[in-house]
């Protein structure tokens, strides 16, 4: 990948700050993608990378469905 994208790299789960300043993502405006996250593995079994990135950053793994359905939509009945 390096030979096409010279800025290309690999984190592992434990350096997801560093990789969130290599794409430019502050810390602070992590906590909506990592709702997105969560969201996208609601009844699916848990990417073990997500519970080491929930553990690094003291991230929870589990919110009420409600809060996780984006605003511009009601949530489901």
């Amino acid at each position: 990948m390096q030979l096409l994208d010279p800025q290309f790299r690999v984190f592992e789960p434990r350096d997801v700050l560093l990789a969130l300043d290599h794409i430019g993502v502050a810390r602070s405006r992590f906590d909506p993608i990592w709702r997105v996250l969560v969201f996208l593995q609601v009844g699916m079994s848990l990417v073990m990378a997500l519970r080491a990135i929930a553990s690094e950053l003291s991230l929870p793994l589990e919110y009420d469905r409600r809060s996780l359905v984006p605003s511009s939509r009601p949530p489901p009945r």
